[in-house]
């Protein structure tokens, strides 16, 4: 079990709602409306399924931090300038201080 995933809760009962799906159980257009998606939506989630099982759920993203991301050095440095040379700022104010710096 190399790549074991951990559903959360609403994946959990999207899952469900999808091998519903795949079992011919459920129509799409109903497992669109359960899930508030597009049929289009549930195509691509039941191939997703499908191919990956469990994983096909899960968004690709999970684990990755996000792209905005700063370094941790800026954050540091910008840390250091609040502390000292812009104490007293509220956040709106060294924000703008920053910007025109």
């Amino acid at each position: 079990m190399a790549n074991e995933v951990t559903l959360k809760v609403n994946e959990a009962q999207k899952f469900g709602v999808i091998q519903e799906t795949l079992n011919g159980r459920m129509t799409v257009q109903a497992t669109a409306d359960i899930l508030g998606l597009s049929d289009r939506q549930v195509y691509r989630l039941r191939e997703r399924v499908r191919q990956a099982g469990t994983e096909g759920i899960v968004h690709g993203n999970r684990g990755r931090p996000p792209s905005q991301t700063k370094s941790t050095s800026v954050r540091n440095q910008v840390i250091a300038l609040y502390e000292k040379k812009y104490e007293g700022y509220n956040f709106t104010h060294y924000a703008e201080a920053l910007a025109d710096e």
